[in-house]
This record gives C-alpha cells, structure tokens and sequence, in this order.
C-alpha cells in the first residue's frame, strides 16, 4: 500500500458502507491505525454518493464490482461505449477525456484503486480512463469471519 500511495503522502477514502460491513471496519478502522495518516470522509447517503465523492476526492478507491459497473452504467448514459473508446484512444483528446470523466465520478485523485467481494470482470474496467486503466487490485473472501472487533 505504502508503495502505490506513496510513504509520506496524505491518503483519502470515503466511508460509505455501514460499520458493521466487514470490508469497512478492515479498511476504514484498521488501516489508518497502521497508517495514521488517511483522511476519511463519509457519504451522506446513495442519493449524495457522486456529490460526495467529489467533496473527497478520495486517493485510495476500493468497491465492489457492483458499484465499478453503476460507474461504468452512469459514464455510458451520456456517452456511448463505441464513441468514448475512441475519443479515449486519441492521445491528447483521450487524456482530456479521461480527466473529465474521472473528475466528474470524482475519481480523479485515485492512485489505488480496487475491487473487493467478487472477482471483476475485465470489461467492467475496459471504460476507465487510461490514467486508471492498470488492473485494479482484486481481493475477496467467502464469509466474514476475519473482521476485527
């Protein structure tokens, strides 16, 4: 972790599954205790989630390929797949592009991003823009057995 974000830098993350949710309490709890230095900031409510991803503006992005896929959903409802794939496959366009895409889902600062629950499937991550298109770190379990309490 210390590596993709960088050892001296100031790390965000936006809170937004309950407490009690496994995934949560082992990343928003646990890992600025070991860390000490991530900012968390916490979602209002669904209806509030993009607005407050981009208060955050969260350098560390970690979700469920659920949620990966409302992104990639909302991203095509106002451009199509065909026509954001070429516009992001022109070099200069492309990275403007990206960099719009990115700021409006407020993913923009985004140096570690990751899927938890279920493995992703790579066409879920095909629509990113190329300044996040490496593979995102993917790592899921059965149950919840391993939270700390």
């Amino acid at each position: 972790m210390h590596e993709a974000l960088g050892k001296n830098a100031a790390n965000r993350v936006l809170s937004y599954l309950p407490l009690a949710h496994v995934f949560e309490r082992a990343f928003v709890q646990c890992a600025p205790l070991i860390d000490g230095r991530m900012h968390i900031f916490f979602a209002e409510s669904l209806n509030t989630f993009v607005q407050d991803l981009q208060r955050a503006r969260p350098t560390t992005f970690i979700s469920v390929p659920r949620l990966w896929l409302k992104f990639q959903q909302g991203v095509f409802a106002k451009m199509p797949p065909r026509k954001l794939d070429r516009l992001l496959g022109i070099p200069l366009l492309g990275k403007i592009a990206g960099r719009k895409v990115l700021r409006g889902l407020g993913l923009d600062q985004v140096r570690l991003a990751g899927s938890g629950s279920t493995p992703i499937r790579w066409w879920n991550w095909r629509w990113c823009p190329a300044s996040v298109r490496r593979p995102p770190t993917a790592c899921w379990s059965s149950r919840k057995p391993c939270a700390p309490s």
